[in-house]
């Protein structure tokens, strides 16, 4: 899966069912900072936002589409979404950000969240994959997981390293993992106060 900044609707609940790793999964977010993190060799986080995005574009390109679990012939994905109504801002590609000259991938990566926190309108969900996260450096991680923190829209953000709980408490954090027989778990670590 390619980065991946995307606004999307807010969502509240996710189920999937044979889908990808997962043969059953149910999970909730809340509408502010939500987490999903790994606690030692896990399976399923790019799964869950391949999912996401299938149910809002199922024409979306091969590498974006999830697939039914290995040995059945298909699955089933259910996105309860928080509102019903949408409106969806259509940006000119002027407005994109470009990377200054000399200036570090950490700062870049920065900058385009930021912007794409402060232009998301109420209603919608900042999806952001881990392959985004992983390009912070020590210097702008943590103002940048302080910027989504405190974001006006939901934030889906995958993070693949061990993530710091301390002075994020309104978040939502889930953790994949694997259990017995190589099979992917889901554990709530931060229930979270954003509801």
């Amino acid at each position: 899966m390619h980065k991946l900044i995307e606004l999307i609707p807010a969502v509240k609940r996710l189920e999937l069912r044979n889908v990808g790793c997962w043969e059953s999964l149910d999970i909730e977010f809340l509408p502010g900072l939500n987490i999903i993190t790994e606690e030692g060799t896990a399976l399923g986080k790019t799964t869950i936002f391949k999912a996401i995005l299938h149910s809002l574009t199922p024409m979306s390109p091969l590498e974006y589409r999830p697939t039914p679990t290995i040995g059945r012939e298909s699955g089933t994905i259910s996105v309860e979404f928080m509102f019903r109504t949408l409106s969806v801002p259509l940006r000119s590609s002027r407005d994109a950000l470009h990377r200054k000259e000399g200036e570090s991938s950490g700062a870049f990566v920065f900058r385009q969240l930021k912007a794409a926190v402060q232009g998301a309108p109420p209603g919608m969900a900042l999806l952001i994959d881990e392959q985004v996260t992983a390009l912070l450096d020590s210097k702008h991680y943590r103002e940048t997981m302080e910027s989504l923190d405190c974001a006006p829209c939901q934030v889906l953000c995958q993070i693949a390293h061990c993530f710091e709980l301390e002075g994020f408490p309104d978040a939502r954090v889930y953790a994949c993992h694997r259990q017995e027989r190589d099979t992917p778990g889901m554990k709530l670590r931060q229930s979270g106060r954003g509801a």
